[in-house]
C-alpha cells in the first residue's frame, strides 16, 4: 500500500511538472508570435537607380537614370505571407538626350520614366526580417532615347527584396534594405522617321531598377487560434 502511494505520488509530481512545462512552452511561443506582429497594409517609399539593358529606338539607346526618382507602393495583405500591392515610379534624369540632339531643350532633354502597376506579393516573416517576392503589371510612360515625346504603354515588373522592421516605434517601421525589379515595357511613340530616327518608332526597354527606403507597417494579422485537442 506504502509503496503505491509513493507511486501515485510520483506520477501526480510528473504530470504537475509537465503541466508547468507546457504552460510555459505555449507562452515563450506566443510572445516569440507577437514579438514581430504581421502587418496587413505595408506603405513604402524609396530612392532608386534605373538602369536600361540593351534597350532603345533604332540605333539609339535609352539612359541610366540616377537623379531625383521616387518609388512609392502600397501593400494589402490577405494573411501571414500573401497580399496585391499597387507601386508607382518616377525617374527623372539630366540632359542625357543632348548626347543624340544637343540643341534639345526642356523636359524632352531628359529621360523620364513613369509607372503605375499593380500584382501579387508573397512574403516570408521571419521575426525582424522579412524577404519578399512580387510580379506586377500595369501602364508604363517614357519618353524617347532623342525627340520622342512622353508616351504611354504596357509594362510588367518582377523582382523581390529584403525588409528589417527596427525594434523602436512599436515595431510599425521598417527598412527595405534592397529592393531589386527587372521591367519590361513597350511604347510605340508614332512612325519612325528616317534615317536618324530621332522621332517615332517602337521603344522596347528592359531594365534593372534598384531601391531601397523606409517601410510604414500599419494594422495587424491576427494568427489563428491554436487547436486545442483533449481526452
Amino acid at each position: 500500500m506504502f509503496a503505491f502511494r509513493q507511486r501515485l505520488i510520483a506520477l501526480l509530481a510528473v504530470a504537475v511538472s509537465s503541466l508547468g512545462v507546457s504552460t510555459n512552452m505555449n507562452a515563450q511561443a506566443s510572445k516569440s508570435a507577437t514579438e514581430y506582429p504581421d502587418s496587413r497594409v505595408d506603405i513604402y517609399g524609396g530612392y532608386g537607380y534605373f538602369h536600361p539593358i540593351n534597350s532603345g529606338v533604332g540605333s539609339k539607346q535609352y539612359f541610366d537614370i540616377t537623379n531625383p526618382n521616387a518609388t512609392i507602393s502600397v501593400t494589402g495583405y490577405f494573411n501571414r505571407y500573401i497580399g496585391v500591392a499597387i507601386e508607382g515610379g518616377y525617374f527623372s534624369g539630366e540632359r542625357e538626350h543632348a548626347v543624340y540632339n544637343p540643341n534639345c531643350v526642356g523636359e524632352g532633354c531628359s529621360q523620364l520614366v513613369y509607372t503605375a502597376q499593380a500584382g501579387p506579393v508573397l512574403r516570408w516573416p521571419l521575426g525582424a526580417w522579412i524577404p519578399f517576392l512580387h510580379t506586377l503589371g500595369g501602364g508604363s510612360r517614357y519618353n524617347g532615347p532623342v525627340d520622342q515625346p512622353l508616351t504611354w504603354g504596357w509594362g510588367v515588373t518582377g523582382g523581390g527584396g529584403l525588409d528589417y522592421t527596427a525594434p523602436f516605434f512599436h515595431k510599425h517601421v521598417a527598412v527595405r534594405i534592397i529592393q531589386a525589379d527587372w521591367q519590361y515595357s513597350q511604347v510605340v511613340y508614332g512612325p519612325l522617321v528616317l534615317p536618324e530616327a530621332v522621332r517615332g518608332g517602337f521603344g522596347e526597354m528592359s531594365a534593372m531598377k534598384l531601391s531601397g527606403g523606409v517601410v510604414v507597417k500599419l494594422g495587424e494579422i491576427t494568427p489563428p487560434k491554436a487547436l486545442d485537442v483533449g481526452c
